[in-house]
């Protein structure tokens, strides 16, 4: 690569000195022809600029859309295949790219990307190849090298360049009127605010216990109503009625061959709910006649009876009440004593006589009897009826008090009824009205009775009396504490409220509710909410934003192939770039891999997590959910940053032994081989990084020993920051004493985001936990530090201890991370790579997988609550922040030992007493 690159900067010297001495040796009258016809295209620009600029844009347009489907090219096999939407891809053999150049693996080069050192190794091996090689481009090489080598005279003066000078001197047009476009950035401190949420999450119990008096109202519509005649009726059942036709008794009329008239008038109320009529039953003595509106329907007791035969002595309703003696005629059967009380049971149909009617009909049924001594005459009707048809509905109310019923039978609540008022008909179930009888069976299938009701539905007034509040009552499940006590509390209720106190905050805004899993009825009530509130703020900080203009000198805003419209893709803002270096820095300090087994591939991820889960009374006093006073955000957040310098300095890549040799070290040396040394960079080189002692050239094995002891003085100077802190039972966690004195890193396994959250945990432990006398699980201590700390993330709650009656304790479930960055990138990832959080009981807090990472749309990513928790906890830096002696010198935390220089000045005292013109020299030489 770097051989092509050397071609390259050849062929391009030798074109240019080609168009120089051309140039020169042009006559003045063709240049100022030519001149003069720029001058003259210049003279038209006005017509034509817009066209040339309309141009531009549309073919910068083209460039982008080309670009952006660009493909690069495969190499395979010695040759090169191209193909960019084209029909065919192009093939080209490497050896006409690169003449002499007939073996060689890409590999070799593609593995150098991203490694400086690398890179310059490779073109110092192609130079040192090419300077023996016997071939054309070997030649071609030694031919430039040498070319490069040869003395090169001053041309400033030289006369060469006089007549061009005069030219563009007398050409001010040129000057004007194609001056180049400058970008120029400026940067702007400008404040910015951005809300940093804190989610706090509370139960709210629905407690529907009330009492109230509910109110009946409804109607019974009889069957029917007697005007005439003896009021004799009776209920054979429900759906059945009896009425008698004449008077019942015995003997109550005498005389000989008399004949006595009776009149039963009945008033059809219901014809509708009537289904049968039926003349059931007779007796008399000695004969009987029985008509229905003027038809007889029953004569007796012979078939022909001989009352039949004879008309009433007159048609007027008053001539039946008179007692007639009839004389017999000779044709007519039997005698007027027939010595026989007949008694008889019937089936004569008349339904349709009962059915055909509208309701207030009349029907008149009229017994004719002859008694010779003593006898009487009389007849039944039993009626069959749909009972569901007498009874109507009228209203159950107060409406508030049919609503409490709705709760009555869904598994959290009970019922307990008083029916205070019936109708005074109202026996054994049933309601007798006019003989008409209904019960309570039938009644509920017509009325709407509301559910849950159990008094007889005819109670036209009952109290009821609704309890909701046995359903969180109960016995808990036991835990053990940190301090080994173990308790088995009961929640007894009576904090249904505990809501009230985020409620009435103005500073907590309402963002929703749901359901308590296993608090839902069928129909959809929930008994037991929990409620998010925001009790967050909103923090403003100052940032540096680049604004970059365009000065372009003269009217032309295209000269050459800079045209029109610049794209850059950098951030414009200084603290949102800040947050996405940190971002991926996060990700190396919070990356963690499975285990090496050699049968399984190895699979990494970033920002795993961790369940965690709180218990609540539901509607009492114990709440493991609280989050514990007395926790510092800003402690933790500097420890995380203080961790992330100590990671990025022990484990940078440029400390390891190989690097020993400095740069500056170097130089101070006898020059030998000074460029290959000097080409190394100078970041790889321990005594870069090193203060005091630094700029003093010493030997291998001694500056070793002053890595180590560099880094052993960093280590110690960590793990001293972390003791004076977060005490020593933190500092114990992450260091352990070296042999000879300091610490060095040990303790807990992890990444370094794991440290820090342990170690921190520890300190909370030790701080707190002593202080509280905490009386829940040491796991929801833990918890509700971590939430305190912003590094959860909530998923839902459920019923634990759910009974029969209900739930008594509820469980709430989180995702914890090592840090809030890491819970704030994986909230705004998931959704992105549709990964689920799961259920709030089996949540699912697995990381990201490193393969998914590049599907990603960062510019989606929103880490503006980063910032703000950098702003709130002092760590956001500012443009005041940003001097050399705070970020490299003694104001830096990590700094060793005493008298640690800036870089600056570490670089100025470095290059005292170097001969740079001679180092200059050697270098020259030797290449």
């Amino acid at each position: 690569m770097l051989r092509v690159f050397r071609l390259r900067q050849g062929l391009t010297r030798a074109i240019s000195t080609l168009v120089l001495v051309t140039v020169a040796t042009t006559p003045a009258a063709t240049f100022i022809r030519t001149s003069g016809a720029i001058i003259g295209l210049m003279s038209v620009r006005g017509a034509l600029a817009g066209g040339i600029e309309a141009g531009a844009a549309a073919g910068q347009q083209s460039a982008i859309e080309l670009s952006s489907d660009f493909v690069l090219p495969t190499y395979s096999d010695g040759a090169l295949s191209i193909d960019n939407g084209m029909s065919t891809s192009i093939t080209v053999d490497q050896s006409e790219l690169f003449p002499g150049s007939t073996s060689g693996d890409l590999n070799t080069y593609t593995s150098t990307y991203g490694s400086d050192s690398d890179m310059w190794n490779l073109g110092v091996d192609a130079q040192e190849a090419l300077a023996a090689e016997t071939s054309p481009t070997g030649d071609a090489y030694r031919v430039l090298e040498e070319q490069a080598a040869a003395p090169k005279p001053d041309l400033r003066n030289d006369p060469l360049w006089t007549l061009t000078d005069d030219t563009l001197s007398s050409l001010d047009l040129l000057k004007d009127q194609f001056s180049d476009c400058k970008a120029t950035t400026t940067y702007a401190e400008t404040d910015e605010t951005v809300h940093v949420p804190d989610y706090k999450f509370c139960t709210r119990v629905e407690d529907h216990s009330a009492s109230c008096e509910l109110r009946h109202s409804y109607d019974v519509n009889p069957i029917l109503e007697v005007t005439e005649g003896p009021l004799n009726r009776s209920s054979c059942g429900e759906g059945c009625l009896d009425i008698w036709i004449g008077e019942v008794g015995d003997n109550y009329w005498s005389g000989t061959c008399k004949i006595y008239n009776t009149v039963t008038k009945l008033e059809i109320k219901n014809p509708q709910a009537i289904t049968s009529a039926k003349l059931k039953y007779a007796k008399w003595d000695d004969y009987l006649l029985i008509t229905l509106d003027g038809s007889p329907i029953y004569a007796g007791p012979y078939g022909g009876d001989r009352l039949s035969i004879y008309d009433p002595p007159c048609q007027d309703e008053g001539c039946w009440y008179q007692v007639k003696q009839v004389e017999y005629k000779k044709d007519t059967r039997g005698p007027c004593e027939l010595s026989t009380s007949w008694e008889k049971d019937l089936n004569v149909g008349v339904t349709s006589h009962f059915t055909s009617l509208e309701p207030g009909d009349i029907l008149t049924f009229r017994n004719r009897v002859e008694v010779t001594g003593g006898g009487e005459g009389y007849a039944r009707i039993r009626i069959q009826y749909d009972p569901a048809k007498v009874i109507t509905d009228g209203s159950w109310y107060p409406q508030e008090c049919v609503d409490l019923l709705q709760y009555s039978d869904d598994g959290f609540c009970s019922v307990d009824y008083s029916c205070t008022r019936k109708p005074n008909y109202y026996s054994n179930g049933c309601i007798t009205v006019s003989a008409t009888k209904v019960c309570n069976d039938t009644a509920r299938s017509v009325f709407d009775v509301p559910a849950g009701f159990n008094p007889t539905p005819f109670c036209t007034r009952a109290d009821v009396a609704l309890s909701c509040s046995d359903f969180y009552k109960g016995q808990m499940s036991c835990w053990v504490d940190p301090q080994g006590v173990e308790h088995c509390p009961t929640n007894e209720g009576g904090n249904l409220e505990q809501c009230a106190e985020l409620e009435q905050d103005p500073a907590c805004a309402y963002m929703g509710r749901e359901c308590v899993d296993g608090a839902q009825t069928e129909d959809g009530t929930c008994y037991v909410w929990t409620e998010k509130y925001d009790c967050g703020y909103d923090t403003t900080y100052s940032t540096l934003d680049a604004l970059t203009s365009y000065d372009c000198d003269g009217p032309v805003s295209c000269f050459g192939t800079d045209c029109i419209d610049p794209a850059f893709e950098s951030s414009s803002s200084f603290a949102k770039a800040l947050a996405a270096t940190q971002a991926a820095e996060f990700m190396a300090m919070d990356l963690s891999c499975t285990d090496v087994s050699g049968t399984e591939n190895v699979v990494c991820s970033v920002f795993d997590g961790k369940v965690g889960k709180c218990k609540v009374a539901v509607g009492g006093i114990v709440d493991c959910c609280e989050r514990p006073s007395g926790i510092s955000l800003a402690n933790y957040i500097n420890f995380i940053l203080s961790a992330r310098k100590l990671d990025s300095m022990l484990t940078s890549p440029g400390l390891a032994d190989t690097a020993i040799q400095g740069a500056w070290q170097t130089l101070r040396e006898p020059v030998t081989s000074t460029w290959t040394e000097i080409k190394k960079p100078f970041s790889e080189a321990w005594s870069s990084l090193m203060g005091k002692g630094a700029t003093e050239g010493v030997g291998a094995a001694a500056q070793k020993s002053a890595i180590e002891k560099f880094q052993s003085d960093v280590t110690t100077k960590v793990a001293e920051w972390v003791g004076d802190q977060f005490g020593p039972a933190v500092q114990k966690s992450l260091f352990v004493p070296a042999e000879g004195g300091g610490f060095e890193l040990g303790g807990t396994v992890g990444t370094t985001l794991q440290y820090v959250y342990y170690a921190y945990m520890i300190y909370m432990m030790v701080m707190l936990i002593i202080q509280l006398i905490w009386e829940c699980e040491e796991a929801e201590f833990e918890l509700g530090a971590q939430r305190e700390l912003r590094n959860c993330h909530y998923i839902g709650s459920y019923c634990s201890n759910d009974t029969f009656l209900g739930c008594i304790e509820k469980t709430e479930s989180y995702c914890c991370f090592n840090s809030p960055l890491s819970r704030i990138i994986q909230e705004q990832v998931r959704p992105q790579l549709n990964m689920s959080w799961g259920s709030p009981e089996t949540p699912q807090c697995n990381g990201i997988p490193t393969g998914k990472l590049e599907a990603v749309d960062w510019s989606d990513v929103d880490l503006s609550e980063w910032l703000g928790i950098l702003n709130i906890t002092g760590n956001l830096k500012t443009k005041a922040d940003l001097d050399m002696d705070a970020l490299t010198g003694s104001g830096n935390l990590w700094s060793a030992g005493t008298g640690h220089l800036d870089a600056a000045t570490r670089a100025e005292k470095r290059l005292e007493g170097i001969d740079t013109t001679e180092i200059r020299q050697s270098a020259r030489d030797e290449l």
